[in-house]
């Protein structure tokens, strides 16, 4: 079977309120709002390993 790469979000229903208000407010989907800051912690921990490593 072949998969592709993929991220599973869990978030509490509190947090998905929010979200979903956010989102509508920004006028992006959910899905995208929660892909973004995704990315932008991922990007926050791997600049952090080069600031270590460095």
């Amino acid at each position: 079977m072949t998969t592709a790469p993929g991220v599973e979000v869990t978030l509490s229903s509190e947090l998905l309120r929010h979200l979903r208000a956010e989102a509508k407010k920004l006028g992006v989907s959910l899905n995208w709002l929660v892909a973004s800051m995704v990315v932008d912690t991922v990007e926050s921990v791997e600049r952090a390993h080069e600031i270590v490593a460095a």
